[in-house]
């Protein structure tokens, strides 16, 4: 068990010190949060990421509001995404305009 502690406390070191983990606890896998930002703005911010990764697949997420408000015509959001290969990332996206 202490083996297991260790070795996920090294993987979480060199995520953070690669730029892919910073700070927080990366979504576990199974969760689908988006915090402060409408569900259809959420699904297109995230739809992207999917495409990207393909055939690598989305196993949790949390999706952030990052200003005082975010709607679905401007916003700032932090996309923390946990993928079924291990990979664990942060980002942040903007948007304004009609999505």
């Amino acid at each position: 068990m202490r083996a297991k502690a260790v070795q996920v406390l090294l993987i979480a070191g060199l995520a953070a010190g690669c730029g892919l983990w910073r700070g927080g606890a990366p979504p576990p896998v199974g969760s689908q949060l988006c915090i402060g930002v409408p569900q259809p703005t959420c699904r297109d911010l995230l739809q992207g990421r999917i495409n990207e990764r393909a055939p690598v697949q989305l196993v949790g997420y949390r999706v952030t509001c990052k200003v005082a408000t975010c709607t679905a015509e401007s916003g700032e959001a932090e996309l923390a995404l946990t993928w079924a290969d291990g990979m664990t990332e942060v980002s942040s996206t903007t948007w304004m305009g009609p999505q």
